[in-house]
């Protein structure tokens, strides 16, 4: 897991936009604001309602957070803005 997450990590600086790029377009975005905290404090066990959150809320298990960026995987969630 450790060798995953560095790999992630490093693929964050060799890209033409930044991991603080990401981070900041994320917490700008709404929808990706909110799977962000979600996924930093709990989803609720209930179902999605929201119909923007609810593609993240299928995948809130496979979600996690790299220098304030969602990850999904290995993919870094990228915000439309970028």
């Amino acid at each position: 897991m450790e060798d995953s997450i560095y790999h992630v990590t490093a693929q964050l600086h060799n890209h033409p936009v930044t991991a603080a790029a990401i981070a900041r377009e994320t917490a700008r975005n709404p929808t990706l604001s909110k799977a962000l905290t979600f996924t930093q404090q709990g989803w609720s066990t209930d179902f999605c309602t929201d119909p923007d959150l609810k593609p993240f809320f299928h995948r809130r298990h496979e979600l996690s957070i790299e220098q304030n960026c969602l990850i999904w995987g290995f993919l870094v969630v990228v915000p439309p803005s970028l």
